[in-house]
C-alpha cells in the first residue's frame, strides 16, 4: 500500500473515533451519571426478557431498585441463562438476538459461555475507538506505517447441539463497519489468517511478519507472544526490519509485568502502553492519558470490597483494592468477575485501575486460567491419586507451570496431565504457541509439601492451586 493510502486510512479511523472520544472525555467528569445512563440503557433492552420479568426489573428501574432485585451472579450460576439459549429459547437475557456464545477459561471444570449480540459488540467497538484514539494521540508516527494486532488461531470446542453457534467471532467483529473495513487496509497479517489452526495459522503468521518492511505498531495481549512465534536470534533480527517501530501496547500489570519489561527490551526506540484489563465478559478499563481509567461507555460497574460491601464507580477510594462486578448489555447482570484491581489515581473524577491478580483459586500465566477444579479433573483423568500443587513460574522465559508432588511416590503421570489439561483450549493454545513450556514435575518432602498447601484451597484428595509456592522457596 502506498504511504498516501496508509495516511488516509489511519485518518479515516481516527475521525471515526472522534464521537467516542469526546463522549467519554464528558463521562470522565461526571462518572455517576454516566453510569445511570449506561444502566438504563442496559435495562432498556433487558425489558421484556425471561431473566427481566423474573426480577421484576424493566427500562424505568432505579440502580437502587435494580441492586435489590437483582442479586450477583456467581459464574457457575450463570450457566442456567446460557443453557436456554443453546436449547434455542428466545428472549432470556435480553429481547435481541444472540449472535454467538463465547467460551471463557472457566474456573470450574469446563468453559463458561458469555452472550455476544449486536449491542455488546457495540460496548466492545467504543473501548476499541477510545483505546485507538489514544494510540494516535500518544504516539501519532504509527500512522506512517502499518500495525499488527495479535490474533488467536481458530480453537475447537466440544459444543453439542446449539441453537447459536457456540466460538470466538474474529476480531474484526468487534469493531464498527468502518473501522473493520479500514482495518483490513493496514494490517500487517491480514485477519484471513485467525481462520486457519494450529501450525498453518503460526506459519502464516510468521511469514508476513518477517515479510512486514513498515511495521510502526504492535499491538499484543500476553508480551511474551511475540516470543511464542519468534525465538530470541529471530526477533534480534526483526530489530533492524522493524527499526521503525513506534509503539508496543500489551498487557503489563501483574504477573505479566517481567515478560512486558523484557520485551521492551527487544524494541527500546518504541513506546510502551499498558493495554489495561480487557477481558471476555466486556471491557473493565482503557488507556486513556497514559493511565487506564474505568470503561465507562462499555458497561455498568459495582465493585466488591474484601468486607463484602458494594460501590459504584464514582464512590472508590484511592489505593483500595476491589472485585468489579459487570452488567452489559450482552446479558450479564451484576456478574461478579474473578480479578482483582486497585485505584491507582483518577482521570478527572473517574478511577483508573490497576489489575493485581485473580480473586478465586486460579493460576493464570498468559490467559490460560487454569483453576483448581480444572487441575483435579485433569489429575484425575490422568490417573493420579497423590498430594499435587501445581504452581506458576511466570519468571522463566517461556514460563510454565511447576507441579509439586510428594518425594517417593510412584511415576508421575506427566504426559497424561498435560493432555488432561488441554480441555482448557486456552492452555493448549498457550502450548502450542510455545508462550508456555511444559509442565516441570518437582518432587519434595510429603510433609513440607503438606505444610505449603495451606495456601491452596483442597479438595478431597489434597489437590491444590498456588500462586504464592515460588515465593516460599
Amino acid at each position: 500500500m502506498s504511504r498516501w493510502r496508509t495516511r488516509a486510512s489511519w485518518a479515516l479511523w481516527q475521525l471515526s473515533c472522534r464521537k467516542d472520544a469526546r463522549q467519554f472525555e464528558a463521562a470522565l467528569q461526571d462518572p455517576e451519571s454516566a453510569q445511570v445512563a449506561q444502566l438504563h440503557s442496559i435495562l432498556a433492552h433487558a425489558e421484556g426478557s425471561q431473566w427481566a420479568r423474573s426480577h421484576k426489573i424493566d427500562g424505568n428501574t432505579s440502580i437502587e431498585a435494580f441492586r435489590e432485585r437483582a442479586p450477583i451472579q456467581e459464574r457457575g450460576a450463570f450457566a442456567q441463562w446460557t443453557d436456554r439459549i443453546i436449547r434455542g429459547e428466545s428472549n432470556v437475557l435480553t429481547n435481541g438476538t444472540v449472535d454467538r456464545l463465547v467460551p471463557t477459561s472457566g474456573t470450574t471444570g469446563h468453559s463458561k459461555l458469555i452472550p455476544m449480540n449486536r449491542e455488546s459488540r457495540r460496548e466492545f467497538s467504543i473501548a476499541v475507538n477510545l483505546w485507538l484514539h489514544e494510540c494516535l494521540r500518544t504516539c501519532p508516527s504509527i500512522r506512517l506505517g502499518q500495525v499488527y494486532i495479535a490474533t488467536s488461531p481458530a480453537l475447537d470446542f466440544e459444543t453439542g447441539k446449539s441453537a447459536v453457534p457456540i466460538g470466538f467471532a474474529e476480531d474484526t467483529a468487534y469493531l464498527g463497519r468502518i473501522e473493520r473495513r479500514v482495518l483490513n487496509q493496514l494490517l500487517a497479517v491480514p485477519t484471513k489468517v485467525s481462520r486457519l489452526r494450529g501450525a498453518d495459522w503460526r506459519n502464516t503468521t510468521r511469514d508476513y511478519l518477517t515479510r512486514a518492511k513498515d511495521l510502526r505498531f504492535l499491538s499484543l495481549w500476553h508480551p511474551g507472544y511475540l516470543e511464542a512465534l519468534f525465538d530470541a536470534d529471530e526477533i534480534r533480527s526483526l530489530q533492524t526490519q522493524w527499526k521503525d517501530l513506534a509503539l508496543i501496547s500489551c498487557w503489563s500489570d501483574g504477573s505479566c509485568a517481567p515478560a512486558a519489561n523484557h520485551l521492551m527490551e527487544f524494541f527500546p526506540q518504541a513506546k510502551h502502553q499498558a493495554k489495561g484489563l480487557w477481558l471476555t465478559e466486556g471491557a473493565i478499563t482503557v488507556p486513556w492519558k497514559s493511565r487506564c481509567p474505568l470503561a465507562l461507555s462499555s458497561g455498568f460497574f459495582e465493585f466488591e470490597t474484601e468486607s463484602g460491601d458494594i460501590k459504584l464507580a464514582h464512590q472508590l477510594d484511592s489505593g483500595a483494592v476491589y472485585r468489579p462486578i459487570l452488567t452489559n448489555h450482552a446479558g450479564l447482570y451484576r456478574y461478579r468477575l474473578g480479578d482483582l484491581v486497585r485505584v491507582e489515581s483518577f482521570v478527572d473524577k473517574t478511577p483508573s485501575l490497576r489489575w493485581i491478580g485473580r480473586a478465586d483459586q486460579i493460576v493464570d500465566i498468559c490467559g490460560e486460567k487454569l483453576s483448581d477444579a480444572q487441575v483435579a479433573e485433569a489429575l484425575k483423568v490422568a490417573g493420579w491419586e497423590g498430594l499435587a500443587l501445581l504452581s506458576p513460574v511466570s519468571g522463566a522465559h517461556p514460563p510454565h507451570y511447576r507441579c509439586h508432588v510428594e518425594q517417593g511416590t510412584d511415576s508421575f503421570p506427566h504426559d497424561a496431565f498435560e493432555a488432561a489439561l488441554r480441555r482448557n483450549p486456552h492452555y493448549a493454545w498457550a502450548r502450542d504457541m510455545k508462550q508456555l513450556a511444559a509442565i516441570e514435575v518437582h518432587e519434595i518432602p510429603t510433609d513440607r509439601l503438606r505444610a505449603i498447601s495451606k495456601y491452596g484451597v483442597g479438595h478431597e484428595k489434597g489437590i491444590h492451586l498456588s500462586q504464592e509456592l515460588e515465593k516460599d522457596e
